[in-house]
């Protein structure tokens, strides 16, 4: 059963009965980096987790790809969007921001996985 007709089957929610939002596929998107078009694939969860961190730091998916693509060294783009995804939460969890709430402090420490202290 592919993506497609799973939708059909059960409505509005994509997921089979029993199946786990890690076991779905990978989702594509496609972003402009620097002025290029590219694509990025990767998990649904994923995907929620950077939409979730780009409302919350007031930014478009293709402003963080163009910021993560400057400084991504040799890693590719899709791994370094993952690592600063990681690197958010940690962040964020951990408390390092004076203030939790202050979204722009988690940005500027999820960056530091690029440019270690």
């Amino acid at each position: 059963m592919n993506h497609s007709s799973m939708s059909k089957v059960t409505g509005a929610n994509p997921r089979p009965m029993g199946m786990k939002s890690q076991d779905l596929p990978p989702i594509c998107r496609n972003v402009v980096v620097a002025g290029r078009r590219t694509s990025i694939r990767m998990e649904p969860l994923m995907w929620t987790s950077v939409d979730e961190i780009c409302a919350r730091e007031d930014l478009t998916l293709h402003e963080l790809c163009t910021k993560l693509d400057g400084m991504r060294g040799g890693n590719g783009l899709t791994a370094a969007l993952r690592l600063f995804i990681v690197g958010y939460y940690r962040t964020w969890s951990a408390g390092a921001a004076a203030d939790r709430d202050s979204a722009g402090a988690n940005l500027k420490a999820a960056f530091r996985v690029f440019r270690p202290a």
